[in-house]
């Protein structure tokens, strides 16, 4: 089951809409939304621990899936108008989960995630990216 994660990510949007002028609206054209296709790496870049495919709506919400160390992940999040990305992974079969958080820069989303790891290892943590698909 994705609820925690779910949970998470209307607590979050929940909170952000309660600051006070803060208020849910639509990205402007442009800003991000559509479909995009990444991959996640170590810190240099020399290794690929995954890839994944997400969609941006137009009001900011990212929903994708993909493989992360050989697991099947769930992705969920929120781009802001600002460009800026927060969101969580979810492991389908041991609801095991992460975080990760980006910026958009021009037509690719780019930060870091960190990822629980079965039995007690330490986290999986590197960076991501992600190509606007046309």
């Amino acid at each position: 089951m994705r609820v925690p994660a779910l949970l998470s990510l209307l607590a979050l949007m929940l909170l952000a809409s309660s600051c006070p002028g803060s208020e849910f609206v639509p990205l402007p054209p442009g800003s991000g939304q559509g479909d995009y296709v990444g991959r996640f790496t170590n810190d240099d870049e020399s290794e690929i621990f995954g890839e994944f495919e997400l969609t941006v709506d137009e009001n900011g919400a990212v929903d994708g899936d993909g493989l992360l160390n050989g697991r099947q992940i769930d992705i969920e999040g929120i781009l802001s108008g600002s460009g800026e990305l927060t969101g969580f992974l979810t492991d389908r079969l041991t609801q095991l989960g992460g975080t990760f958080d980006g910026n958009l820069v021009s037509n690719t989303i780019i930060g870091d995630f960190r990822m629980q790891q079965l039995g007690g290892d330490a986290d999986l943590e590197g960076l991501w990216d992600a190509a606007l698909q046309q």
